[in-house]
């Protein structure tokens, strides 16, 4: 049969391959062909020998449907699309061409229909030929009536049920072909082809295949029908249609769910179809598109509960769906709090109205993973807070005795409160003060636990997750300025004009009679008796020796509250003993332990300690440098000490000389003076002395700025407080600038009793290393910061801290490696330094692999402002080089 059928194939194609050929004799063999396969043969003399050929197999009793075998068909299919189609179509009337076409590939197998219509979609021309136009009109047409217009999808899946075991190349072949139709027809094609419509079709056609026939049993998902199913669901989901297959699947189980007053304990039809899909993958998507639909569709908490488990069964019993739903979705996944709720209802609490079986081991797990130090480490803050959300759902919905039944549920929730108080980062902290709060709650509901003042209970147990991105849109700021103030301070004080005809009530005219009348109460006599304890209260340090020794009297809160209310001041004014006291002071000002409950006291000793780096630079900062590290201070008092550092450097690299207060006259001198208008000199000694300038009195030798911007200038020196007094500004941080950051640079690797600076200290770390990018920043442009820079550089290379697991740490380095760039000028760089060089293509490197691969969505943004820092630098350097310079150090 097959060479027969072959001969006559051939036969056909070599008659229509001359483009000579008659119109009618194409007719007649067409006819030829047609008679064969519906066996209604017509006569035609001019083509003889197919007629030969076509008697040749009627004989050997094939039938009509005897072209539309598998070894046949193809060849036939292709002899049509390929051969008659593109040149003969349009020459064919419309009940020839749908005899001929339409009838041969309707009354062909599906899958062979598909097989052969598929491929005709695409070609390598992509549609720039009349040819290949033509051929794709008529698959696209044929696709249209085989398996839109009929169930062609669905008569593939009952083809496969009735090969018994078919071949799993073949079917994952044929799921392929269906798949691939949308995304391979035509930008014009008709809207039937392409998706959602031709998807929507196809899901409807495969999901009334499994309900035909399904009697509950597992059985079937062994056979071809459905692993077709599974093997069609599976590539629909991976090519980024699991939307359309959540939508009909929702859509088909709405009705079914109103319907249930408990859970199905039978398997559904439905069921079915997830068992047989092995992808796990595709099977994660599809569950999170039906999420994501029923949350659309705002259906509530036990439809939703009703839905998931006809969908997905137990999600106890089958490994796939518990790994989705309490791994994937609860721990690498981030949803809204609606779909959250489902999620939890579903794996973790079994709840359905007000039944529910809480699943211990997976509160327990959860915790578990919750209180990792690793995850509190790289995990990104909106995951955190999902799981979050996800734990104290899950424990406030357990009761006391559940909590402590559950075996080490308790010492993870305690773990992880414990780690993330210890957090640098508000938002971690928060999520430490939520659980806590949620378990006081279960354990004690009448005595909540708020670990701050300013925490309250609504605002805790808020599970929302917040935006950590920044892109929420800002609130329209009201109206400010100087322009503002002015408007209102106008609206205030403007008085109306008098109007002599107005009538004036003179009761209103001298103020309020009440504030005026006088009462008992105000006639209280003053106490005018004094004691040794109110004038004591009086006395105040007189010199910087006398603060230090008040500062250290720690039963006399009073003396050091005196003590810190003028010591600022008194180093300002830099009397002649700053010197010889600055170190005594510095030390008295860290170690001072003061009761008071606001913070006022601590602003006034940081004040007092930046004044004292400003005004005694050397002195102070040697001694600083060395509290740093002792093991006498606690964290606070390092981290005051890195501040006070750090805002001392500002403070001098802004070029502010130190202001003087008012100066008065000066010492009177003998000086010897000739009488006036002579030579000869005073009878008795004359004495004068210096006066102090008066307030506006200009100095000689000063030049004076005319015009539209010396006036400009005035005006701004007025706004910000300045006027004729003002002194030039100059840096004078950069000749400290190694009493500053050496000692520091130096010592922060040294192993101490009580201080881990490289492990539990890692807050140290981080705040030391942007102190010393501050002090960077502080010395740009200046001849200094090469060196310096270099030296900062080789301590962020340290692998122990560019590596480190905290990323509170790593945005340090990040911001301390853009803080020498910004401090280098291209001279610099130009300078051609191997140890520089080499620094700054460390950085390169290092911020993109930072940009690449960090957990930490915020060291990924600053790794990226690095790199734009350091590509500006580089074509800065390459412009100062010029094309005849040496190539640049590193690339841009």
């Amino acid at each position: 049969m097959s060479s027969s059928l072959l001969a006559l194939a051939r036969a056909i194609g070599d008659l229509l391959a001359g483009r000579d050929c008659a119109v009618d004799d194409v007719v007649a063999a067409l006819g030829v062909l047609r008679s064969v396969v519906f066996g209604d043969r017509q006569e035609s003399s001019k083509i003889g020998d197919i007629a030969q050929l076509a008697d040749l197999c009627k004989q050997r009793g094939q039938g009509e449907n005897v072209l539309h075998e598998p070894e046949c068909f193809g060849i036939v299919a292709k002899f049509l699309l390929y051969k008659v189609a593109p040149d003969w179509i349009a020459c064919l009337t419309e009940s020839e061409r749908s005899s001929l076409f339409d009838d041969f590939f309707l009354a062909g197998r599906p899958s062979e229909v598909l097989m052969a219509l598929v491929p005709a979609l695409g070609t390598e021309h992509s549609l720039e030929s009349e040819f290949d136009n033509v051929l794709c009109i008529q698959a696209e047409r044929l696709l249209i009536k085989c398996f839109v217009e009929n169930p062609g999808v669905r008569n593939i899946a009952e083809e496969f049920a009735e090969a018994g075991q078919p071949s799993l190349q073949c079917i994952t072949q044929v799921a392929q072909l269906v798949s691939s139709v949308p995304d391979r027809v035509r930008p014009k094609a008709p809207a039937s082809l392409h998706s959602p419509s031709f998807l929507s079709s196809v899901v409807s056609q495969i999901l009334s295949a499994a309900k035909e026939g399904w009697d509950g049993s597992t059985d079937s998902l062994a056979k071809g029908k459905f692993l077709f199913i599974g093997e069609l669901f599976n590539k629909l989901c991976r090519r980024g249609h699991a939307d359309v297959v959540a939508a009909k699947f929702v859509s088909e189980l709405s009705h079914f769910v109103q319907t249930l007053k408990t859970v199905p304990k039978e398997i559904t039809c439905w069921q079915g179809v997830v068992l047989s899909m092995k992808d796990f993958y595709a099977l994660e998507r599809m569950a999170e598109a039906v999420l994501y639909r029923l949350n659309d569709c705002y259906v509530t908490e036990q439809d939703a509960y009703f839905t998931l488990h006809s969908l997905f069964g137990d999600p106890l019993s089958h490994a796939s769906v518990r790994n989705i739903f309490t791994d994937r979705f609860l721990l690498w996944k981030v949803f809204p709090l609606r779909i959250l709720n489902c999620i939890l209802s579903f794996s973790v609490l079994c709840k359905h109205g007000e039944e529910k079986n809480i699943q211990k081991d997976i509160a327990r797990s959860l915790a578990e993973s919750w209180a990792e130090k690793n995850y509190i480490q790289s995990a990104s803050n909106d995951r955190q807070a999902y799981v979050t959300a996800a734990l104290g759902i899950s424990i406030k919905a357990m009761t006391k005795e559940e909590i402590s039944g559950t075996d080490s549920l308790l010492k993870f929730i305690l773990d992880g409160v414990s780690r993330r108080l210890d957090s640098p980062f508000p938002p971690i902290r928060r999520m430490a003060k939520q659980i806590a709060l949620v378990y006081s709650i279960v354990i004690n509901p009448d005595n909540p636990l708020l670990l701050d003042d300013e925490d309250n209970i609504e605002d805790l147990q808020n599970w929302d997750v917040p935006d950590y991105s920044g892109k929420k849109a800002l609130a329209d700021a009201p109206e400010a300025g100087n322009d503002g103030i002015a408007r209102q301070v106008k609206a205030k004080t403007t008085v109306e004009v008098d109007d002599p005809d107005a009538v004036v009530d003179l009761a209103n005219l001298g103020g309020n009679e009440e504030s005026d009348s006088e009462s008992e109460a105000s006639l209280k006599p003053y106490d005018m008796s004094d004691d040794e304890a109110d004038l004591d209260k009086a006395k105040f340090p007189s010199q910087l020796s006398s603060c230090a020794a008040s500062l250290r009297k720690g039963d006399d809160p009073d003396a050091i509250e005196r003590a810190l209310d003028v010591c600022e001041n008194f180093v300002r004014l830099m009397p002649d003993e700053l010197e010889n006291s600055a170190a005594d002071l510095v030390q008295a000002l860290v170690y001072v332990r003061c009761s008071a409950a606001d913070d006022t006291v601590e602003v006034r000793r940081h004040r007092a300690l930046v004044a004292l780096l400003v005004c005694a630079p050397l002195t102070s900062a040697g001694v600083l440098t060395k509290e740093l590290y002792s093991v006498h201070v606690d964290m606070s008092q390092r981290l005051m000490i890195l501040d006070v550092l750090a805002d001392a450097a500002q403070e001098l690299a802004n070029g502010a000389e130190p202001k003087e207060v008012t100066r008065a006259a000066g010492p009177w001198k003998e000086v010897s003076r000739p009488l006036s208008g002579g030579s000869l000199l005073s009878w008795g000694p004359t004495y004068e002395r210096e006066l102090p300038p008066r307030p506006g009195q200009e100095e000689l030798g000063k030049s004076r700025r005319w015009g539209k911007r010396s006036l400009e200038l005035q005006v701004e020196r007025l706004k910000t407080g300045g006027g004729e007094s003002c002194s030039y500004k100059r840096n004078r941080f950069a000749p400290v600038a190694t009493a500053f950051m050496l000692p520091i640079m130096r010592d922060y690797d040294k192993k101490r009793s009580g201080l881990d600076i490289m492990g539990t200290d890692f807050i140290i770390l981080a705040r030391l290393i942007m102190m010393l990018g501050v002090c960077m920043q502080c010395l740009s442009l200046q001849p200094d910061a090469p060196a310096l820079g270099a030296g900062l550089i080789e301590v962020l290379r340290s692998r122990p801290i560019f590596k480190h697991p905290e990323p509170y740490v790593r945005r340090a380095v990040l911001f301390a490696a853009s803080r020498v760039l910004v401090a280098l000028s291209p001279s610099h760089v130009a300078a051609l330094d191997a140890s520089l060089t080499e620094g700054l293509e460390w950085i390169r490197e290092w911020s993109l692999e930072v940009a690449s691969h960090d957990p930490d969505p915020d060291c990924a943004k600053m790794a990226v402002a690095c790199l734009h820092i350091h590509s500006e630098v580089a074509f800065q350097t390459s412009r100062l080089l010029g094309p005849s310079g040496p190539p640049s150090m590193f690339p841009l």
